[in-house]
């Protein structure tokens, strides 16, 4: 679907402190990033990376082609390795959210969430989504983790939330 946006240029935000598995996936995972913007040690343009066209799905790459249609698609990395080895150092949500905000005012933006609850604050980036999508692989997600995620975004955001079942 993301390759379908047209004159939009498409964000992917890694807010999976945890696991970071976006930002390694697109070999960023020791970049700074939006950690590092609410902690006020980077902008969002020092952050915003544009995504190698290698690292792009294959469905993608089909789409759009190269030069200037993929500088629309750029990432912004989870960062702040050293503000979360720390373990007293709090987050502040509002922070990530106006960062968030920011990027949505001339962006599709594309949040990667950590598991729901998680030790990152998303009520505030949840409250700025049109549409929240969960993704449950078939033989691989905890149903109980998955059902503890579903009901914490529910609440948070009711009707709003979409669900993919990936049959393996």
């Amino acid at each position: 679907g993301l390759g379908q946006v047209q004159d939009v240029p498409i964000v992917l935000v890694d807010l999976d402190v945890t696991k970071r598995a976006l930002s390694r996936r697109l070999g960023l995972g020791r970049r700074r990033g939006i950690i590092d913007v609410a902690v006020g040690r980077a902008s969002l343009d020092e952050v915003r990376v544009p995504v190698p066209r290698r690292r792009l799905p294959k469905s993608v790459r089909r789409l759009v082609g190269r030069g200037a249609e993929l500088q629309r698609y750029t990432v912004v990395p989870v960062g702040g390795r050293d503000v979360l080895r720390d373990r007293s150092a709090v987050l502040d949500e509002a922070a990530i959210s106006a960062a968030v905000s920011s990027l949505a005012a001339s962006s599709l933006v594309v949040v990667n969430l950590p598991a729901v609850p998680g030790p990152l604050p998303v009520r505030e980036i949840l409250l700025l989504c049109d549409a929240v999508l969960l993704t449950v692989l078939d033989g691989w997600s905890e149903t109980d983790q998955a059902l503890t995620s579903i009901d914490a975004v529910d609440a948070v955001v009711p009707r709003r939330v979409g669900y993919v079942l990936v049959d393996q």
